[in-house]
């Protein structure tokens, strides 16, 4: 399971350009995603990361379902907040890596 969770933030990374911020939580209290706010990002990219951090919710824990069903709610217009929101979680599975070792 690490080397997947290792896999989504490469992904990332390459496809933001910097490195993964580490976060002790998946997602913002409060936070509302919105549709149309901003730039669409690379769809596929976008889709293929959320996928598979679904499958992490299934399988790891409910901490990150919240997060990840308002994210899988823009798959056919992701915007760069969406993105970065992405990258909590992506950073927030990074914390859950180190609990597994």
């Amino acid at each position: 399971m690490d080397k997947k969770i290792a896999n989504i933030i490469r992904i990332y990374e390459e496809h933001i350009g910097e490195e993964v911020k580490i976060y002790d939580t998946p997602g913002k209290p409060n936070e509302y995603l919105g549709k149309h706010d901003g730039e669409q990002v690379e769809i596929e990219k976008y889709r293929s990361l959320v996928g598979q951090i679904m499958f992490f919710t299934t399988k790891l824990g409910l901490k990150l379902g919240n997060s990840t069903r308002a994210l899988s709610g823009f798959m056919s217009n992701p915007n760069e907040l969406h993105c970065k929101a992405l990258g909590q979680i992506v950073g927030y599975l990074i914390i859950i890596t180190q609990r597994l070792q």
